[in-house]
């Protein structure tokens, strides 16, 4: 299980949350926008599980065109603290190789969950917002993805090299 807040939801962070709740047996990732242990600038969102798995803004730990925008105070943890994307060319990416874990969400009886607090607003992207994924969205690729289709449908979708598999 792996969890990404956009914003902050007061009061205390999304880990305190977590933690309070009694859910982090099986955490892989928390990132948290309104925390600034989490992310206060630069080009890493750090992982609050415990676990190491940050993700840099766009395709590295340099600035790039596929950075999305950090809006808000650090650490403010109100609804103004949230992730924009100019087009469909932003992302993040996982700035190690990707665990097993990671390698193993498309496969045979694997069970696993997400959850993630976003807005979607009004006008909606002409092309698919990816929330997470380890297949670049492809149907060619294996692998999983998470999106928000341009009719503001949530899409999960497996697929093998072959195709969509689920």
């Amino acid at each position: 299980m792996f969890l990404v807040s956009p914003f902050a939801h007061p009061p205390g962070t999304m880990i305190e949350a977590i933690q309070r709740l009694g859910l982090t047996t099986g955490l892989k990732m928390c990132l948290d926008a309104g925390d600034a242990t989490s992310y206060t600038s630069g080009q890493t969102w750090t992982d609050r599980s415990g676990n190491g798995y940050s993700v840099y803004l766009g395709t590295g730990s340099g600035s790039d065109s596929s950075d999305p925008t950090f809006n808000g105070v650090a650490g403010r943890q109100s609804a103004s603290e949230y992730w924009t994307f100019d087009g469909t060319a932003d992302y993040f990416t996982l700035n190690q190789a990707n665990p097993s874990w990671v390698e193993n969400l498309h496969k045979n009886s694997a069970i696993w969950g997400f959850a993630c607090w976003l807005y979607v607003g009004a006008s909606l992207p002409a092309a698919a917002c990816v929330l997470f994924g380890d297949n670049a969205s492809a149907s060619s690729q294996t692998g999983v993805s998470a999106v928000i289709r341009s009719d503001g449908t949530l899409r999960v979708t497996v697929t093998a090299s072959s195709g969509t598999a689920a």
